[in-house]
């Protein structure tokens, strides 16, 4: 009798026990939970809610706004249409796509409107993946942010990786020199290449290829090799591509116009050839949704650790001045061969507004347009 009285209390204090440790690891998790939430440099949005939100879409169109918030959406509707403006805008809070929608065509020759999956030209957003990888490399210990730019890179000057990313290299290479580089990112390609420090004529910061040799020295592979590795494939990207002239057009690809008139009207009639792209400038082809889901996940810490995201933040500046950053907020605006994307992500309010054109705009600009849709927030 006394043997089972004691079994029955070994077993009871062990009960208690498995009880108290659940309610401690339950405790622990929603502490962290709310020190997360409540932090700085916390970032609200879940991407994985979003990737399900954005994959039940394949057009622009449709809102979830009811009351005032519907009113003034179809007030900016016919804003749009009475002034003709040509482009497409994501409206995203809390993971879900509040509202959408477009007008005109993202190539008018093939009659194909913008979709989804519409390739953008994204610009200087390139060089923002390009800090991103070099911030995984950093976490990963195989980049010292403290080391002098040639132990990596010879000829780039003297100066370390964080100043880089920081501040800029302050070098500078003229567009002849850059077509000299292989569009097969061979090492030997480089070598010709010198930088200069004062800004000559036909020429513009060496940054973005300074980091592609960066990339290409620690990686050991092509620079697109490392793109698709470590960006597309892991992030899950489904319509961002390296534009090259062997590939040519494909369909989903956003053509460029220049600014033109039918009847008064604006028109999509006058197309722009782009020309090769060159190595680490103007390559990239995004989605506006690819755009928004690899942002939020580099945010979200899916590439580098916490620790550089400040840096990370800091780099998005010194890639363009047009672009305000905090961890509050993140305004980019993106433009090249007459594609713009705007975007702006607020942290506490959890909400994302991109937008994206490939015309000029002059009735409806797109920072106008831009305004008018943040309001339905």
């Amino acid at each position: 009798m006394e043997t089972r009285t004691r079994q029955i209390v070994v077993v009871l204090f062990l009960v208690f026990v498995a009880f108290a440790l659940g309610i401690f690891t339950y405790w622990r998790y929603t502490d962290d939970l709310v020190s997360e939430s409540t932090s700085p440099d916390a970032v609200a949005v879940k991407s994985d809610r979003l990737e399900v939100s954005l994959s039940r879409k394949t057009s622009f169109g449709g809102d979830a706004l009811t009351g005032k918030k519907e009113e003034q959406f179809n007030q900016v509707m016919r804003k749009i249409n009475a002034k003709h403006h040509i482009g497409a805008y994501l409206g995203i809070e809390d993971g879900k796509v509040r509202f959408s929608g477009a007008r005109g065509y993202a190539n008018a020759g093939g009659s194909a409107v913008f979709r989804i999956n519409s390739a953008f030209l994204v610009g200087k957003y390139q060089e923002l993946i390009n800090n991103a990888i070099l911030l995984h490399y950093a976490s990963q210990g195989k980049l010292n942010l403290n080391s002098n730019i040639n132990t990596y890179v010879s000829n780039a000057g003297s100066y370390t990786i964080k100043k880089l990313l920081n501040d800029g290299s302050g070098r500078f290479v003229t567009l002849k020199q850059l077509t000299q580089v292989s569009s097969n990112d061979l090492p030997n390609s480089y070598n010709s290449i010198i930088f200069n420090k004062k800004h000559v004529k036909d020429s513009i910061s060496a940054d973005s290829l300074i980091k592609i040799r960066l990339i290409r020295k620690i990686s050991g592979t092509t620079y697109l090799s490392t793109l698709k590795k470590l960006i597309i494939i892991p992030l899950g990207l489904t319509n961002t591509r390296v534009y090259s002239p062997q590939e040519g057009t494909q369909s989903n690809d956003v053509e460029s116009y220049i600014y033109a008139t039918t009847n008064g009207i604006p028109s999509q009639k006058k197309m722009i050839q782009l020309a090769d792209p060159i190595l680490g400038y103007d390559q990239l082809r995004m989605s506006l949704s690819d755009v928004v889901i690899s942002y939020t996940k580099i945010l979200n810490n899916e590439l580098f650790s916490r620790r550089f995201s400040k840096l990370f933040l800091n780099s998005i500046t010194t890639i363009d001045s047009k672009n305000k950053v905090s961890s509050a907020k993140q305004s980019l605006i993106l433009r090249t061969h007459n594609q713009e994307i705007r975007m702006e992500y607020v942290v506490k309010e959890n909400r994302l507004l991109i937008t994206g054109s490939n015309y000029p705009n002059v009735q409806l600009s797109d920072a106008e347009l831009f305004k008018d849709l943040r309001k339905l927030f």
